[in-house]
């Protein structure tokens, strides 16, 4: 029985829709179904015998579902038609195998818009299978306008899409649309153009758990993708293929997402399995194995992000570029990946990474990739690559291979382009290219960086070649440790391969602008014959460290491991601070060979054997921590440099060097035959030893301390200029130029003396083992201490003292006593000859030589040259008189006799001569004045004003002063500063209409500062006088007498070497004094002028007193100083303004003073602890000198109150004197 085209209402796709089928059936049914009925069947009833399926058309609640209970094959397409039921379910069960079967039709069995439908499989041996479609979008299944289908086959059972073809979509075709497929499976679907199982437009597509096999199209032989979101989880794609692009997958500004996935045998012509276009792609834990296409054997990445996460690609090929991957352009990161086994006939065995490409590669291994061309694992083509390895992780590249040569990274750069590889390694990281990289064609610049305190393992013959010199390639290694490998080592990473053998490492740079740079912090390791060469520079920066390699670094038993560091630059190998060497291990030896340039240094470490070798230049000096420094060549070691060694060797190895500096806290310099010049003119100390039979020279004005022991050194050390210091034991002989000083307190061989010994570092011996000789000309400086110590030289053998040689005696601060014996040379065999002269800095103490046979003595007497002879002053002369009166044991006189030059004797005596107390007198007699200045200017106020009679009855007054002044030094005394302040109170009474008498008191301060002879002196000073005046016409006469009572307190500090003594003093001195003047008065209009003469007589005495405080205290004795004084001068006044109330006058007085005889004071003294007497003389007073008052009266006549404001001076080439006095006068009619 046939049916034709009955019309049901199914719920088979999760949407109501009215299909049209034709079906055969086993047996003749009876089926009452209305036809072409579109409205829903509230009874749809078919008749069919056990193997045809019955469906309930209507979802309804009741008719819910079709339900597919016996097998049944459907020959025509399934069309939805109807869109009043938003969702229908067709549901395969029970075990049955159901067929869609689209007859070749070009209709599709199912149709969605807008709705949204469910198709499940479910129950064990269940299956769905949808064939034989044909169409031209998605041939069985049409999705648009939101569409949502979801296919799902339950554990155990089936959806099988097979045999379909259509023009873009073989079996699907998703427009906006969202489908999502669980366990279902493609197989043998063909597109005519995209997609050969589906074809995603705009829409989101899901695949879990699906398989797709065989399928073929143009461009996506299983999936095509174009603004789309596809997510393919737990699937499997084999043997898919594409004519063009993406043997799987054509996906094109998408978001793409493989998840736990497997591509295997698929084949396009771009991209054998992935080809991504703009996308923005994330690969985890999936699995790419034997794909091939002819650029990207499994994946092509045009512009876009591609993540690759935990996935494996191996055994890829591409017959032209990119064995695994081809990179065009975009954003390719791999992380936690392996690349092994992929093969490309052209570049890229693994990865070609294109022009404007990014790569960034973390944790990842490639192993086993080939390129027929260039960079068996990645191929560069003028882009930038990153490389990450975290904490404690590995990244590996082994076994790449280009034409039969290993091979990791290949660069291509165009002109003026940079293209980088950025690596940063952290801490415990490792970085395993046990391949090399290269590059061709290279017209830009590569710039390959590391940074990360990981591990960069590196091995092969790393070539950068540049393009006809205009390419260039840097190389910096910014921190971390870069390891090359030995030739043949076994790596011992966790690699695939970890038994791999590899060949040295090699680093070669082409291009004059090229470079490789060590940063600081950086570690090179060296671990077989290694070499890095450039036709730029090689620049090692400051804490970098350069070491060979060690059993550890190869995971090998405990050995030696012996390595070589070639370094090479047609420009500098520039050292720009210090960097350190080291061979970690004692059995192992690493050879660097370069010649090294720059301001920095080397710092040999670790307990191995580094050899030097090249021409160096470096200038920044070389240490020398632990280990062996050895040179390789005579010019390995860097000459006129400085020199360090604190531990290990510096082993010469026989080449001869000369340093600049040689220090250190330890270790052995290490001659064998060489001859070490040290020329050097700063002071160091070199604790470590010498060792062989090569001979030290010493040149250059330093000084070089010698505190090891050198018992192994044989040869012979000269010594041509500056000093050797031996504190320690220096074998061999030794020979001390003229220009050269030997001293220090340790043991020397066999010693010739041409220049200068000074055993000790101050006072010591120094031991001579063997015979001492000094020759003409030679000198002995001998140091010598108030205590008895002195130098020795001690002489296991015989000492010859030519003639010529001589002793120079130094002395250490103290009192050396006269009888004192010193022994400053014994010799077990002996002495020869004597000294020919003795040198000596102690004026007033002979030092003797003396000699038995197996001495030579200093011995100290007292000379008989007096204390006076360096004296220069007759002050000086006294004073030494006094001092050497004291005689022997008195502890000024044994400090005294042992000054050593005549400045530091004339200093003293100067100190020692108490001249201050003599000074004091003249400056009393210069201070007396300022008594009679206050009488004087009392009685010439009274004078009178221009309209004004002159008061007649009782006035007091008060008189205030203050004035600073010096007098200057003679030549035997020395300049006395002195400053003085005080007042006067003064009443007098008017008679007889011309005459006035009054009596005055006044207190006064005084200071006097003689610095130079570091003294100063305080005077308390209280005054008393009377005087009086008479006029005749004319005619004016004046007298005056005044008595001043001084107490004075002086101070002096006595300090020279050996001696120190602060000394004080308390005495009294007294000044009198009488003085007459007389003056004629000539009044002028509102002038008043007085040419006037005035004679004083000035009597200035001290009493006795007696110093205290020390060894230098003197006993004074009375002194006087008697002065009459002259006074030639004249007066004016005059008014300078008047009111009713108020005068204001000026007044101005100048004189010339005259001094007769007894100018300079004379002091007598003994010191307290002698008897003779000495005379100083103190500052002299000014013969002749310049006498000004000058100033200002203001008179308020009501009441006869009277200001009056001077300036005082004085003025002479012996004496300056500047003061302020002002008085105030109340006066009684």
């Amino acid at each position: 029985m046939r049916l034709v085209q009955p019309v049901w209402l199914i719920t088979s796709i999760t949407i109501s829709m009215t299909w049209s089928m034709t079906m055969s059936f086993a047996a003749e049914v009876n089926w009452p179904v209305p036809i072409a009925t579109p409205s829903p069947l509230a009874t749809a009833a078919a008749n069919l015998n056990t193997a045809m399926t019955t469906y309930i058309a209507d979802p309804t609640p009741a008719n819910a579902q079709a339900l597919a209970q016996a097998q049944a094959t459907y020959n025509q397409a399934i069309v939805a038609a109807r869109t009043d039921n938003p969702t229908a379910t067709l549901t395969v069960s029970g075990g049955n195998q159901d067929t869609i079967n689209g007859n070749n039709s070009s209709a599709n069995s199912f149709t969605l818009n807008d709705q949204a439908a469910f198709i499940h499989a479910t129950g064990d041996n269940t299956s769905l299978t949808i064939l034989n479609h044909v169409g031209n979008s998605g041939s069985a299944i049409l999705l648009s306008s939101g569409a949502i289908l979801d296919i799902n086959a339950e554990t155990g059972a089936q959806v099988i899409f097979t045999n379909n073809t259509g023009g873009e979509g073989g079996v699907i075709y998703s427009d906006n649309s969202t489908l999502s497929l669980s366990n279902t499976t493609f197989v043998n679907n063909t597109a005519e153009f995209s997609g050969g199982a589906i074809y995603s437009n705009n829409s989101t597509l899901i695949l879990n758990s699906s398989i797709f096999i065989n399928n073929a199209a143009a461009a996506g032989g299983a999936l095509f993708s174009a603004n789309s979101t596809i997510s393919i989880n737990d699937s499997t794609f084999a043997n898919n293929t594409a004519e063009f692009n993406g043997g799987v997958i054509f996906s094109g500004d998408s978001a793409l997402g493989l998840f736990n996935s497997t591509f295997s045998n698929n084949t396009a012509s771009e991209g054998g399995v992935l080809y991504s276009a703009n996308n923005t792609t994330t690969v985890n834990n999936s699995t790419f194995a034997n794909n091939t296409a002819n650029t990207g054997g499994a994946i092509y990445n045009l512009f876009g992000v591609l993540n690759l996460n935990n996935s494996t690609l191996s055994n890829n090929i591409a017959n032209e570029r990119g064995g695994a991957i081809f990179n065009d352009g975009g954003e390719l990161n791999l992380i936690n990946s392996t690349l092994n086994n992929n093969i490309t006939n052209g570049a890229g065995g693994a990865i070609y990474n294109g022009f404007g490409s990014t790569l960034s590669l973390t944790n990842s291994t490639f192993a086993g990739n080939i390129a027929n061309e260039r960079g068996g694992a990645i191929f560069n083509d003028s882009a930038a690559i990153s490389l990450l390895v975290t904490a404690n992780n590995n990244a590996l590249f082994t076994g790449n291979i280009v034409n039969e040569r290993a091979s990791s990274i290949n660069f291509t750069v165009g002109d003026g382009i940079l293209s980088s590889l950025d690596i940063f390694i952290e801490a415990g990281g490792v970085l395993d290219m046990r391949d090399p990289m290269d590059s061709t064609d290279n017209a830009g610049e590569i710039a390959i960086s590391q940074t990360g305190q990981g591990t960069w393992r590196l091995g092969g013959a790393n070539t950068f070649t540049s393009a006809d010199n205009t390419g260039s390639t840097n190389f910096t290694v910014n921190e971390g440790q870069l390891y090359l490998y030995a030739d043949g080592e076994v790596a011992n990473g966790n690699a695939i391969d970890p038994s791999a053998l590899v060949t040295a490492g090699r680093i070669s740079l082409l291009g004059s602008e090229s470079s490789f740079t060590l940063g600081t912090g950086a570690t090179l390791v060296a671990s077989g014959d290694n070499a890095i060469s450039t036709e730029g520079s090689i620049v090692l920066q400051e804490g970098s460290l350069i070491r060979g390699g060690n059993s550890t670094d190869r995971g090998e038993p405990v050995g030696g491991i012996t390595s070589v560091l070639r370094l090479s630059a047609a420009n500098d190998i520039t050292l720009a601070g210090k960097v350190a060497l080291a061979a970690l291990s004692a059995d192992d030896q690493f050879t660097l060979r370069g010649n090294l340039t720059g301001s920095g240094g080397l710092n040999k470490t670790g307990a191995g054997l580094v050899i030097l070798d090249g021409l160096n230049r470096y200038k920044g000096g070389t240490t020398v921590t632990a280990g062996i420094l050895r040179a390789g060549s005579a010019t390995a070691f860097a000459v006129n440099t400085a020199y360090q060694v604190n531990g290990g060797t510096l082993d010469l190895n026989g080449f001869d060097l000369t340093m600049s500096l040689l220090s250190g806290t330890g270790g052995e310099v290490a001659l064998g035959t060489a001859a070490l010049t040290v020329n050097q003119r700063s002071n160091t100390t070199f604790a470590g030893e010498l060792v062989g039979q090569g001979n030290v020279t010493k040149q250059g004005q330093g000084r070089l301390i010698l505190t090891g022991q050198s018992a192994n050194y044989t040869g012979t050390t000269r010594v041509n200029s500056g000093e050797l210091r031996v504190n320690g034991l220096l074998g061999g002989d030794l020979r001390v130029s003229a220009a050269g000083r030997l001293s220090g307190s340790g043991t020397v061989g066999n010693t010739t003396v041409a220049g200068t010994i000074a055993p000790g570092n101050s006072i010591g011996t120094l031991t001579v083992a063997g015979n001492y000789v000094q020759t003409a000309g030679s000198v002995y400086d001998v140091e010598i201490n108030p205590a008895g110590a002195s130098d020795l030289i001690n002489i296991s053998g015989r000492a010859t003292l030519q003639p010529g040689a001589g002793v120079s005696v130094l002395k250490t601060a103290g009192l050396y006593t006269p009888g004192t014996r010193y022994t400053i040379l014994a010799a077990e065999n002996g002495v020869v000859g004597t000294y020919s002269n003795l040198s000596q800095n102690l004026p007033f103490l002979e030092l003797l030589l003396n000699y038995d046979t197996n001495h030579v003595y200093l011995d100290i007497a007292r000379n008989d040259r007096p204390f006076n002879s360096f004296a220069v002053t007759p002050n000086q002369a006294e004073t030494a008189m006094g001092v050497e009166s004291l005689g022997g044991g008195n502890r000024l006189y044994d400090a005294f006799v042992n000054l050593d030059n005549p400045q530091t004797i004339q200093t003293a005596l100067n100190d020692l001569s108490g001249e201050i107390y003599a000074s004091t007198l003249s400056a009393l007699m210069e201070e007396s004045r300022y008594v009679r200045d206050a009488m004087r200017s009392r009685l010439d106020s009274n004078d009178t004003l221009a309209e004004a009679k002159t008061p007649s009855g009782l006035a007091f007054w008060a008189h205030g002063f203050g004035a600073a002044g010096q007098l200057e030094g003679n030549g035997n005394a020395a300049k006395l500063d002195r400053s003085t302040q005080g007042f006067f109170i003064g009443a007098d009474q008017a008679f007889g209409g011309t005459g006035r008498f009054g009596v005055v008191g006044g207190y006064s301060q005084s200071t006097f500062d003689v610095d130079s002879r570091h003294s100063y002196s305080e005077s308390d000073n209280a005054h008393l006088g009377a005087y009086g005046r008479l006029a005749f016409n004319h005619l004016v006469a004046s007298a005056g007498a005044a008595y001043s009572w001084h107490t004075l307190s002086t101070h002096r500090t006595i300090a020279f070497p050996g001696f120190t003594n602060l000394l004080n003093s308390t005495g009294d001195a007294h000044t009198a004094q009488v003085v007459g003047e007389l003056g004629y008065e000539l009044a002028v209009n509102y002038l008043d002028m007085k040419p006037l003469v005035n004679v004083a007589y000035v009597d200035v005495k001290a009493d006795n007193l007696t110093e205290q405080g020390g060894d230098a205290r003197l006993r004074a004795h009375k002194a006087s100083q008697s002065v009459l004084l002259s006074t030639l001068g004249v007066q004016e006044k005059g008014l300078l303004y008047q009111t009713d109330m108020y005068a204001l006058n000026h007044h101005v007085f100048l004189g010339w003073r005259h001094a007769y005889d007894n100018l300079t004071p004379k002091a007598t003294f003994n010191f307290a602890a002698g008897s003779v007497p000495f005379f100083i003389g103190g500052v002299p007073i000014a013969q002749n000198a310049l006498l000004i008052d000058a100033g200002l009266n203001v008179a308020r006549l009501s009441n006869n109150l009277h200001l009056s404001v001077s300036y005082i001076g004085q003025y002479s080439n012996q004496v300056t004197d500047n003061g302020v006095a002002a008085r105030l006068t109340w006066q009684f009619a």
